[in-house]
Formats: structure tokens, C-alpha cells, sequence
């Protein structure tokens, strides 16, 4: 199971482990930061301020940031489908 991170108003900082996509944003006064395990990389400009700063970056941020990639990732879709299409054509 994953482990959560945890930190209160004081900066007090706790884990806790849950089922992949089951951890409550809150429990008590504790919220939820974002952690980065060491065996993953993040790529990007947005995660570069996450990184460094992990205790001011809000899930809103980190939901746009995966939003821009998606869409990202779609249009690169979109122009390799476009091209295999247009090879395909030019050989006809």
C-alpha cells in the first residue's frame, strides 16, 4: 500500500498508509501533502515548483498541471496519427 503524507498547522508531519486511491484528503487536523518517492521522476516545468516546494503546492495545481500534459499528450497523438495516415496515403 501506498504511503500518504500528512502535515498540521504546525508543521508536524505524519504517514499513513492506504489502499492505491483510497486516502482522505483530511484526517483531523492533518492535511494531505504531496510527497514524491524517490524511484519516481517527474518531468516538466510545473513539477520543478512542486519539487522544491511541496507544502504550498495545492491538488487544484497539481490537477491543472496533469491536465495540461493530457491535453499535451493528445495533440501529440493527434499530429503522429496524422502523419502515419498521410504516409499511408502517399504510398497508395
Amino acid at each position: 500500500m501506498p504511503t500518504y503524507v500528512y502535515q498540521n498547522p504546525q508543521g508536524e508531519i505524519i504517514e499513513k498508509h492506504f489502499p492505491f486511491g483510497e486516502a482522505p484528503a483530511k484526517i483531523g487536523k492533518y492535511e494531505r501533502v504531496i510527497s514524491f518517492p524517490s524511484n519516481i521522476l517527474f518531468k516538466g516545468p510545473g513539477w520543478a515548483k512542486a519539487a522544491k516546494e511541496p507544502h504550498k503546492v495545492s491538488w487544484d495545481q497539481v490537477d491543472k498541471i496533469m491536465g495540461e500534459a493530457d491535453k499535451r499528450a493528445a495533440e501529440n497523438e493527434k499530429k503522429r496519427a496524422k502523419g502515419i495516415k498521410n504516409r499511408l496515403l502517399d504510398s497508395m
